[in-house]
This record gives C-alpha cells, structure tokens and sequence, in this order.
C-alpha cells in the first residue's frame, strides 16, 4: 500500500495545478476571489490520519490530521477531525482542536457533531468509571457505529473552476476500494467548497456500499436544491444504479427525503441516462425510479432526442398496446425524425395538430409532453389553440424542482398562453424577473418555499442590498439561470457590476431570463457594441413589457402578433 500511496502522490504532484503553492479561485457572493491553495503533502497527511482512524491507530490518525493542519491553509474539517482523535486521552487538546475549527467556521456542522460525539463518549467513559482512555479498537467501533457523523448538512457551494483537485483525488485512488478514504476525500472538499470533488468522492462512495449510496443519494437532493444540476445528475445517477449492487442500509435509516425531493432525485437520475442517449440505461432507470417509460419516452422528446423518445415508446406500446401517451410519441418521434437528414419532409403536418381526435386519457399527460405538444400548437396552431389545450388538458402539474421544464413553461406565461396560477412558484418567480415586478410582501409568493436558487431572485427582486439576499446568493450555484439573474440585481443595485459578472452573464445559455439580465448589464457598463447585440438576442424572445423596454420598439410588434396569433 505505501508503494501505492507513493505512486499516486506522484501522479498528483505531476498532475494538479490547483493543490500546491499558490492560490485556487473560488465564486464567493457572486465575485471571482482567490484563496490559498491545499498542497499535496497536506492532503496526503489528512488521508492517512482518516486511513489510521479508520483501523483504530489513534496515534497515527493524531500525528496525520496534526501534520495537515501545521502544513495548512487552516481548515475546520482537520482541526475537527483531530479533536475527535484526542477526544478521551488529551481532552484539553481536543477542546482546543474544537475551539480552532469553529473560530474558523462557527457554523460548520462536521466540528459541531464531533464536539458532541466526543462529549458522549466522555459521558459513557465516566459513567463506565473507566480507569483509563477506552482501548484504541473500542474508540473506532465507537466511531464506526455512528456513521452519520459524517453526514454534514447542505452548505454554501460556490466554487467553480475548470482545474480540479487532481492531487487529492489520485491519493484517494490510492485506496480505491476504502469508503474511509472516498468520506475522507468528500469531506475534505466540502470543507473547501469544492462539489466538484465532493461529488467526484460521493460518486465513488455510491458504488462501495449502502451507507455511501445514502449519503450520495441526500447529497444528490442538496445539490439539486443549490442548482447544481449536472452534478446533482451524475451523483443522482450513481445512487440510483448502485441500488441492487449494494442492497439496503442496515446501520441507518433512509435519508430524510420527502416526496418532491425523491421525485427530484429520481427524474435527475433519469435525465441523466437521456442526456447520455443510452436506451438500455434510460430504460433500467426509468423502471428502477417507477417513474416508467412514458415519463421517459416524454423527457427525451422534450430534451429534443426523437430517436431515443421513439425507441422508449415503442417498448412502452409493445408491452401496453393501448397506451396512448406512448403512442403519440411515436407519432410525434416519427414526425420529427421525418423533418431531418436526406429526403426530408419538412413541411410534413405534426401530429400535434390532430390532438382534437386524441381518445379520452386514461392517465394524466406527463407534463414534459403537455410542455412539448404546448409548444408545437403554438407554433403551428396558433396561441389560441395553445392556451385552450393546456388549460383543457388532463396532465400532471409541472414541478418546481425541474431544471428541463421550468424555464419553458415560465415561457409559456410570459407568451400568454399558459395562466400564472397553472405555474409552479419557481415558475412565477421567474416570470416576475422577467415582467421586472418584485413580489409583493402579503402574496402566497412571498412566503411559499423555493429552491436556493430562486429563494435568492425572489430575494434580489424586492431588496437586492440586502445582507440577507447576499447571503443567499453565497448558497446557490453561480451559474444556475436564477442565480445570474439575481447577481445583476445585486451588482446593479451596489453600483458594482464586475469583468467577472459580465463573463458568466455572456457564457450563459440563451434564455429570455438570462438575456433581460445581459442587455441591463450592458447598458449599465455602457458597452454600446455589446449592449446592441444583447438586444439583437433578446428581441426575437421579448414577451413582457420590460423587455420590450429593453430592446426599443420593434419587439412590441413582434410580441403582439405572438399574443395574437
């Protein structure tokens, strides 16, 4: 193992930038700010003290977390870890290991939990009337048996950056199939605000054992909750696929998700595998999450993948003949499949069109296809045919927590075709941005709950200078559509809006949300040529009146025969 360990230090030192001498650049309330770096031999010695933990040699967990924490930059997560190896036999040590970590964090929850571990073995040492510090191996089992102390509640994630902790994940590799080493890892770069890395630990941890797959699996519901959704994705992906592998937790309960967070986990999941364009996966997890092959079949459509869609549906109607859903996928697969590549049709009429002649449904429409046949009435129909269908329609509601549907159907409202009561709050926040209405202190938007990203528009519409907005935004992922919306109120209301800000607005993808943002942006650092083409982008799109405000009269005319179609 210590040639092993050598090798992937090796690795590491050749390989990362970003752990090493100098500095890492983190998101931190929406501005680009560098921080000290985590050198190899620092890291290296925290995972040996975790190695050393783990198998009960307390004196070589001692002298790894002290070495780390002495190599620096100071962290909470090794100066917890180090009060919790000298808890019972240098106690006043391990009060001042404590001490440090919360002046550095006072809220960080792994140093809060390991002050109370340790608090409770000393308890159940006085009352044993031990003569001495309980044995080395009584201390891991002790540890081991309560592996929730590692199951730290959802912080603030900002960091983003293309380089990666390379280092910290090759000397984790070295002990690939330790669950102690890939907790270890995962911690580690919690504490350094680094989900990337945590996820990449997390990953692996979901494929070791039961425990590791719930903790992945609330993980995945955090970071989805953050906005973090490609990463809540692949995390959600593995949880899910590790689940006959592994079997159930026996050591703890599941993780405490209610019914939209599992919902969010498990269609996360799901559009992973349709992301990938996989059938035979997308298929597995579709029946794993008993969400099914309708759910799926509508989710590659709307995710513009026919062939997948198609292929979903087809098996869907080959074990239920009768299934209407799947069958107007085909149809609508088959029509889109039609519109491509050599000898196209592409005026072939959409079978949206003859949605008149549908039979009664015998179960809702999912609403990723009451989304997608929404959208193509309009544009073929007419909006009026729109709006009369998904007001008409029997469909399951859209949820707030859908990264794929949200922003469309908050499209939908802004066009006049779908009613803002029919919207999920999240929607309707976003359609308040758009429109430029704060939400109104007595309304049921003003209280409801939201997700972090949007929590933190809602917030920036009505007080974007605020303490209280700011530190929401420090919660949220920086490149969510909401999060970016929100950090130009804040930068145009402080007066400050940066190089860096005008960067991650200009990288966004282009949506009517983001591009309201980026012509006010412009036009508040006055950059002429870049404020002109912003409006260009955002004219075609422009519904409300604010953004028709924004990019001159032209939109008016435009966004009034959309209405009136």
């Amino acid at each position: 193992m210590r040639l092993r360990f050598a090798g992937a230090v090796g690795v590491a030192v050749a390989t990362a930038a970003c752990l090493g001498e100098g500095t890492v650049s983190r998101f931190a309330a929406g501005e680009l700010r560098e921080g000290p770096a985590v050198s190899p031999s620092a890291y290296r010695a925290f995972l040996e003290g975790a190695i050393a933990e783990e198998r009960g040699d307390l004196a070589a967990a001692a002298r790894g977390y002290r070495s780390a924490a002495e190599q620096g930059p100071d962290d909470p997560e090794v100066w917890s870890r180090l009060g919790r190896v000298w808890c019972t036999f240098r106690p006043r040590d391990a009060d001042g290991a404590f001490e440090k970590a919360l002046a550095l964090d006072p809220e960080y929850e792994g140093a809060l939990a390991r002050r109370g571990e340790c608090a409770l073995m000393r308890a159940a040492a006085t009352r044993a009337a031990s003569p001495g510090p309980p044995g080395a191996a009584d201390l891991a089992a002790a540890s081991r048996a309560n592996p929730g102390r590692v199951e730290l509640a959802a912080r603030a994630v900002r960091w983003r950056d293309d380089a990666e902790p390379a280092s910290a994940f090759a000397l984790t590799v070295a002990y690939p199939d330790s669950s102690v080493a890939w907790s270890a890892l995962a911690d580690y770069a919690r504490a350094r605000h680094d989900p990337t890395t945590e996820a990449r630990a997390l990953l692996a941890l979901a494929r070791l054992d039961s425990a590791g797959r719930t903790r992945a699996l609330d993980r995945a519901a955090d970071l989805l909750s953050h906005g973090e959704v490609e990463l809540g994705r692949r995390l959600a992906a593995a949880a899910v696929d590790s689940a006959r592998r592994v079997g159930p937790d026996p050591r703890q309960p599941a993780p405490k998700l209610d019914a939209a967070r599992v919902r969010a986990v498990n269609v996360a999941a799901l559009d992973h595998a349709l992301l990938e364009g996989e059938p035979e996966m997308a298929a597995r997890r579709a029946m794993v999450t008993h969400l099914g092959l309708e759910e799926a079949s509508a989710r590659a459509l709307a995710f513009g993948a026919p062939e997948l869609a198609g292929e979903l549906a087809s098996r869907r109607l080959g074990a239920e003949p009768t299934s209407t859903v799947a069958a107007l996928v085909v149809a609508l697969a088959a029509s889109d499949l039609a519109r491509r590549g050599p000898g196209a049709a592409p005026d072939a009429p959409d079978p949206a069109l003859s949605l008149g002649r549908l039979p009664p449904l015998s179960r809702p429409l999912p609403a990723a296809l009451s989304i997608e046949l929404t959208e193509r009435l309009a544009r073929a129909g007419g909006v009026e045919g729109a709006r009369r269908f998904f007001a008409e329609v029997h469909r399951e509601p859209v949820s707030g927590a859908d990264a794929l549907l949200v922003p469309r159907v908050a499209d939908l409202a802004a066009r006049g075709i779908v009613a803002p009561a029919a919207l999920p709050p999240e929607a309707r926040i976003e359609l308040a941005a758009r429109a430029g209405s704060p939400v109104a202190p007595g309304s049921p938007d003003a209280a409801v709950p939201l997700d972090v990203p949007h929590a933190y528009l809602r917030a920036a519409l009505a007080q974007p200078a605020a303490p209280a907005t700011r530190a929401l935004g420090s919660a949220a992922s920086p490149t969510h559509r909401a999060v970016l919306t929100a950090d130009v109120l804040v930068a145009l209301a402080s007066g400050g809006p940066t190089e860096a800000l005008w960067r991650r607005v200009v990288a966004a993808p282009r949506e009517p949300l983001v591009l309201g943002s980026r012509v006010a942006l412009a036009d508040a650092r006055g950059a002429g040529e870049a404020a002109a083409e912003a409006r260009a982008l955002l004219r075609p799109r422009a519904m409300t009146e604010r953004e028709r405000r924004l990019v001159g009269p032209d939109a008016g005319s435009a966004a009034a025969a959309d209405r009136s179609r």
